[in-house]
């Protein structure tokens, strides 16, 4: 995989979010694609757009990157990576340094690859440092701030100790499909009329500079 290891110019801290942002020009002749890595998590937009998120559970000696297909349509695109950092064992997350790699592809053409040069900065919106751990196996828990507008962006930094190579994802990525509505069983709890996992949207609509708390549970019938 091209690129070398980066991360934001400030030291790594627990519970950060790094974003950096990159553009290309398409030439609308050839597929093109993000080979992407990080440590400990990441999330891709292009054009504002979620393409994937996700990063496989690997080790510091054995990081995985994933190949995701961008649009490749005649015109200027912006891509956004958000890059996360947790810096504490969890059940998924083994201790190492905080870095996102990539490299963005035309064809057989590289287009860029992340190098110190890529501007970075501490991500808008969610909000780093706040450590709630919610359980060893979870992890920690997040905040969003829709209000925080971000800050300046500076080139990043080089990140040391991490391997030159990375393996293509061993498994199939989650497929994100069509949303499904599930039936109301009353009390806010609902029924998908199956077994299935999944992303949970949820639209309110609430008073400026109100305070939401989304909380998690399971609900299980007797015997399941």
């Amino acid at each position: 995989m091209e690129g070398e290891w980066i991360w934001l110019k400030q030291e790594q801290e627990e519970d950060t979010y790094g974003e950096f942002v990159l553009d290309y020009d398409a030439l609308g002749t050839e597929e093109v694609y993000l080979d992407v890595s990080a440590d400990s998590d990441y999330a891709l937009y292009c054009d504002g757009q979620l393409i994937y998120g996700g990063q496989y559970a690997d080790f510091p000696w054995y990081k995985v990157h994933d190949h995701l297909p961008l649009s490749n349509q005649k015109g200027h695109h912006v891509l956004r990576l958000i890059g996360y950092h947790g810096g504490d064992l969890s059940f998924t997350h083994y201790l190492n340094h905080a870095a996102v790699r990539f490299a963005l592809w035309e064809g057989d053409h590289l287009l860029l690859a992340s190098s110190p040069k890529i501007l970075s900065r501490i991500a808008p919106y969610f909000v780093s440092g706040i450590k709630k751990k919610i359980t060893w196996q979870l992890g920690y828990s997040f905040t969003l701030d829709p209000t925080e507008k971000g800050g300046s962006f500076f080139p990043s930094r080089l990140v040391e100790g991490m391997p030159k190579e990375t393996t293509l994802r061993p498994i199939e990525r989650l497929e994100y499909q069509s949303l499904k509505k599930g039936i109301s069983l009353g009390n806010h709890v609902y029924d998908f009329q199956e077994e299935t996992v999944g992303y949970p949207v949820i639209k309110a609509t609430i008073p400026l500079g109100k305070e939401v708390v989304v909380s998690f549970g399971e609900w299980l019938n007797e015997e399941r």
